[in-house]
């Protein structure tokens, strides 16, 4: 069986930031590695996208590589490297603004459909 590829979004500017990193925490702790390569992109309380190679508690959440959306490419890249990333999913996990309200799900939209 292959994985597919999940790229787990959370985080956020909202004033839930930290509800929405507890919530992630416990979706990102129930999948199946065997089944799913989970990606972790949190975004910060200034609205940067971090790519993160484990999970890791606390303010050390944020570092490492950015991520941003290459539109209609169904990819995303990093900086620095201009790595490309293809998930098969994005899963976000984000409360109040810009999580509730469609505006990361537009930008999946334009993301990862053709």
């Amino acid at each position: 069986m292959t994985r597919r590829t999940v790229l787990l979004v959370f985080g956020g500017e909202s004033s839930e930031h930290d509800v929405s990193v507890a919530s992630a925490h416990n979706v990102y702790a129930a999948m199946d590695p065997d089944r799913y390569n989970v990606l972790l992109c949190f975004i910060d309380k200034h609205g940067k996208w971090w790519l993160l190679d484990e999970w890791k508690e606390g303010d050390s959440l944020h570092g490492g590589r950015q991520i941003l959306a290459a539109l209609g490419t169904k990819s995303f890249v990093t900086l620095p490297g201009n790595d490309v990333i293809h998930p098969d999913v994005i899963l976000p996990i984000l409360h109040g603004k810009n999580g509730e309200d469609g505006t990361v799900q537009g930008l999946a939209q334009l993301s990862i459909s053709q």
